[in-house]
């Protein structure tokens, strides 16, 4: 779940940094990593809703 968490943060900064290089235009490249951050946004999600059944 830590690695996952990383993994999302490193996302998210390379997608900043992407975006302010190109004045927050998008291209291909940004639609990726935005479209794979996602996807880890949701697996992160479903996993913490599992781990916090009450």
């Amino acid at each position: 779940m830590k690695n996952l968490r990383i993994k999302i943060d490193k996302l998210k900064e390379l997608l900043e940094r992407k975006l302010k290089e190109n004045d927050y235009a998008t291209n291909e490249e940004i639609v990726k990593i935005s479209q794979q951050l996602d996807e880890y946004i949701v697996i992160y999600q479903k996993k913490y809703q599992n781990k916090k059944v009450v």
